[in-house]
């Protein structure tokens, strides 16, 4: 459902964000919510406006594009600018799915893949998790160390729970992936796995995940 991608960013360009992120500089995030989001969402944003966006984003996304392994997994042809979020006591994020579109640099950009990027660490504040849903399976949380991230693709149903105690910082991006469609993204993901395994000399899950690598291949394929 998801997957973590630890240290991102490295401890002096947290250091450099959240010197330049004062919870004053923050304002009501529900302005850039749509649809049933703005009923849920409970945060703060910093405005693309503030003096401090401009640099802070451009370090965000070079960390990304410098994350050989998120870009093995995710294929991103486009991604959003950051959007910096801070949740303080008695604030949180509702369930809810992320938006199907929208806007990288001025152009339209289809949504395959959301990206939270932890910068607080789980220490400085209670609660805060970052819960997936999904039918049929038990809620999964994530509540990383600073400077981590997690990916999930756009279309799971996720919340953050309320925070209790301290401040929540974070960075959140969205991606769109080269691959169209999920069910390719997972087969070149699930090859992916299998090289690690073989890499590994785990023959017996390698040979499982090249079974399943088949099954998806089909379907993707057959004409019944």
């Amino acid at each position: 459902m998801f997957v973590v991608f630890e240290s991102v960013l490295s401890p002096s360009q947290l250091r450099q964000l959240r010197g330049a992120l004062p919870p004053e500089s923050f304002s009501d995030g529900a302005a850039t919510a749509h649809g049933d989001a703005q009923r849920v969402k409970k945060n703060l944003q910093l405005t693309n406006k503030h003096p401090n966006w401009a640099p802070c984003a451009d370090m965000v996304v070079a960390a990304v594009n410098a994350c050989q392994p998120l870009k093995q997994h995710a294929m991103p042809i486009r991604l959003t600018e950051p959007l910096f979020n801070l949740y303080s006591e008695g604030m949180s994020y509702g369930k809810h799915t992320d938006a199907a579109m929208m806007s990288a640099s001025g152009w339209p950009m289809r949504t395959d893949y959301s990206m939270t990027i932890f910068l607080s660490s789980p220490s400085e504040y209670e609660g805060g998790e970052l819960v997936f849903s999904s039918e049929g399976q038990a809620p999964m949380a994530a509540k990383l160390s600073a400077g981590s991230a997690v990916v999930y693709p756009s279309n799971t149903l996720h919340e953050v729970r309320p925070v209790t105690r301290g401040k929540r910082f974070a960075a959140v991006m969205w991606m769109q992936s080269a691959l169209p469609s999920e069910l390719q993204r997972n087969l070149v993901q699930d090859l992916d796995r299998v090289r690690s395994l073989l890499d590994a000399d785990n023959v017996t899950d390698a040979c499982e995940r090249l079974k399943l690598a088949r099954e998806n291949l089909v379907r993707m394929f057959a004409q019944p």
